[in-house]
């Protein structure tokens, strides 16, 4: 899996140019995005193509979704979703990457926000940040 990560390890031994570390027990990825992404399952329509598709997670970069049908990647679509209860969302989103795995029906589309309205973009960061704050009670609740 591409991406970086962060680990502490303990130093065995320095000898010239060349540092052994001890295997580090601890890892955690580091997110490379602009935005954090945030789990977000609902149901969601590419208008022109009268395609229902069903959202995996969401930033304000991009979205996340699995597709009946095999996208074009580059091409922009219309996409109509509700945020919450309140607010719905008509945006264009460009697929980036289309790929098929095991036990998920369809293709797992990864796109991003090619034209979106800033109100819009404001609200995903703000449900973002609701979702990721409750999240965080919801754990030190435990």
């Amino acid at each position: 899996d591409e991406g970086l990560v962060y680990f502490r390890a303990k130093i065995v031994s320095m000898e010239e140019n060349t540092i052994k570390l001890a295997i580090p027990t601890d890892f955690a990825k580091v997110q490379r995005r602009e935005y954090s992404r945030i789990e977000f399952s609902t149901n969601a329509k590419l208008l022109e193509e009268k395609i229902d598709v069903n959202t995996v997670d969401i930033s304000a970069g991009g979205i996340k979704f699995i597709s009946p049908k095999n996208l074009v990647i580059g091409k922009n679509y219309e996409l109509s979703m509700k945020l919450d209860n309140l607010n719905e969302i008509i945006c264009k989103v460009q697929p980036m990457r289309s790929y098929q795995t095991k036990g998920v029906e369809g293709f797992i589309v990864c796109a991003r926000f090619s034209e979106i309205k800033s109100a819009d973009k404001v609200a995903i960061v703000q449900y973002s940040f609701r979702k990721m704050m409750e999240l965080e009670n919801s754990l030190n609740d435990w």
